[in-house]
């Protein structure tokens, strides 16, 4: 179960950027592309959750 939640925190910032990109293509969405508050909120929490998960990756190699 470790091991799959460990997965999961590396895998959410990539998919993440995948669905941030796809939510800002017009040719999918039309006029609900995403705004510009939404996408800065949504790279800075991106962001922050990578950085977190890196993080919590170089973690155990610091002690």
């Amino acid at each position: 179960m470790w091991l799959s939640q460990a997965l999961n925190a590396i895998l959410l910032p990539v998919l993440l950027i995948l669905v941030l990109r796809i939510a800002n293509d017009p040719r999918i969405m039309k006029e609900w592309v995403n705004s510009r508050f939404q996408n800065a909120f949504t790279w800075a929490l991106t962001g922050a959750i990578g950085l977190a998960t890196l993080a919590l990756m170089l973690s155990p190699l610091l002690r």
